[in-house]
């Protein structure tokens, strides 16, 4: 009942600036204030499931790697788009998006464009891949 209720509550329009996804952490953060924030969108006739289980087993894993040996990974996880309930794939703003903290942004920012360019299989899988950089204040420590 749960998952029919948010499906419909994030019917269109909500389904054109939000998503409903389920989170993954791969490596759990540890509070930096860098975030890169990567909105992936998969080519249309790659299926999501498909899609999903190659971004989480295998680009996940191998990002992760290579960037704890550089030094630069203090976090990350992937929030991948549910499937719909009816099985029916429906366009959405994008299929994942990927958080990764780091302490050095310059050096993350290298680190990644080096690590899709040297991706087997990213031309064949996505589309598009748009990213975003934030930078977290905390404003007070919790009592």
């Amino acid at each position: 009942v749960l998952k029919q209720d948010e499906q419909e509550t994030f019917a269109r329009p909500v389904c054109n600036f939000a998503i409903l996804t389920d989170e993954y952490v791969i490596k759990p953060g540890n509070g930096t204030v860098w975030k890169l924030f990567l909105r992936v969108g998969r080519r249309s006739e790659i299926r999501l499931a498909n899609f999903k289980s190659w971004w989480l087993s295998d680009v996940g894993p191998r990002l992760v790697e290579r960037l704890e040996a550089e030094g630069i990974c203090q976090g990350y996880s992937q929030n991948h788009v549910r499937p719909p309930i009816n099985g029916d794939e429906v366009a959405s703003i994008c299929d994942c998006v990927d958080e990764i903290s780091s302490g050095d942004a310059v050096a993350l920012d290298t680190a990644m464009a080096e690590a899709f360019q040297d991706e087997p299989k990213l031309q064949e899988y996505i589309e598009t891949i748009k990213v975003n950089w934030t930078h977290e204040t905390v404003l007070h420590e919790a009592l």
